[in-house]
């Protein structure tokens, strides 16, 4: 989506600094169903061909730092003239947590290892905000933090070091004023066991679809014949989920469903669950917009919810959805 540079140094690993040379971490954010950060290395800074090439991540959570992870290359954005790293468990709330970097590879026969970098979310778009110009995409980037501030506020975390905290005045008035308006175009078709949904912003957009585990019991004999139908309408494509687990949680069996990046949270989808290839419920039409939708002002989760949409009409008017 957008990206900016960061110049380190390497060093030997085992011993002394040797001669410096400069390498250039690009980084990137994509908006899926959670805040993905990608890190690249382009290989012609080298001064010869690199090799055994890694890079491990380290990040806080909690207040407390975690075990280094090996990223996985993305084969996909990797080619002849960058390594691409992806790292994907970024929860909105955990915008001000720290990530620390660190590229392994060989060069010449000798193994060396980056200087350590760290940045969080919050400083990414910062040094986007210094260099950019591009009004819509600044105007998601601080809607974004605003997005990230709510969730901290509303699940108690890091509320001392607050996402939308790092903005300046300025950049602050560039997001979202005018709340949005939220439709609420759920509606349940034909006849079978009643379905409901749920909305999770915990650790991704997780729009989940219930049904009675009672009602369930008296038309199928176990719960694992059970499979949800999802269409899309923006692709007309089909999906078909598993159970999030064969034990009933709070009287439901839950299909969870997070393929929505953020600037579809509008997208219409059209569910029904089916038991050994036949339809066993009625038809639910829904989208994550209409589940927004049912909050009122005053409600715990109205802010959350306002900000949320906010942040993906930000992201409609960059991707163009």
């Amino acid at each position: 989506m957008c990206g900016d540079s960061y110049r380190d140094n390497y060093t030997d690993p085992t011993g002394p600094v040797v001669t410096e040379t400069e390498v250039n971490f690009v980084r990137r954010l994509q908006l899926h169903n959670q805040i993905y950060m990608n890190f690249g290395v382009m290989t012609d800074q080298f001064d010869a061909p690199i090799s055994d090439v890694r890079m491990e991540l380290q990040r806080e959570k909690n207040g407390a730092l975690q075990q280094p992870v090996a990223l996985s290359l993305d084969e996909a954005a990797t080619n002849n003239s960058i390594y691409v790293y992806a790292y994907t468990d970024i929860a909105a709330a955990e915008m001000t947590d720290d990530m620390t970097i660190r590229f392994y590879f060989t060069m010449d026969g000798q193994q060396y290892v980056s200087q350590a970098h760290t940045v969080s979310i919050a400083d990414y778009v910062i040094s986007y905000l210094e260099t950019s110009q591009d009004a819509a995409t600044r105007t998601l980037m601080v809607d974004m933090l605003n997005y990230g501030t709510q969730t901290q506020l509303y699940f108690g975390y890091k509320t001392d070091e607050l996402a939308n905290a790092v903005l300046t005045p300025e950049q602050a008035a560039e997001g979202t004023e005018q709340t949005p308006e939220m439709a609420n175009i759920t509606q349940s078709q034909g006849e079978g066991i009643a379905i409901v949904n749920r909305l999770s912003l915990q650790s991704a957009v997780e729009l989940s679809f219930g049904v009675s585990a009672s009602e369930v019991t008296n038309a199928v004999a176990t719960p694992d014949q059970l499979e949800l139908h999802i269409t899309r309408e923006d692709t007309g494509e089909t999906e078909l989920l598993q159970l999030t687990s064969d034990k009933a949680e709070g009287g439901y069996y839950i299909f969870q469903y997070t393929g929505l990046a953020t600037a579809e949270l509008a997208v219409k989808l059209t569910a029904q669950v089916y038991a050994n290839y036949a339809s066993i419920s009625v038809t639910r039409i829904t989208y994550v917009e209409s589940y927004l939708g049912g909050a009122s002002q005053g409600d715990a989760t109205y802010d959350l919810y306002v900000s949320l949409m906010k942040f993906s009409n930000a992201a409609k008017m960059v991707y163009g959805v």
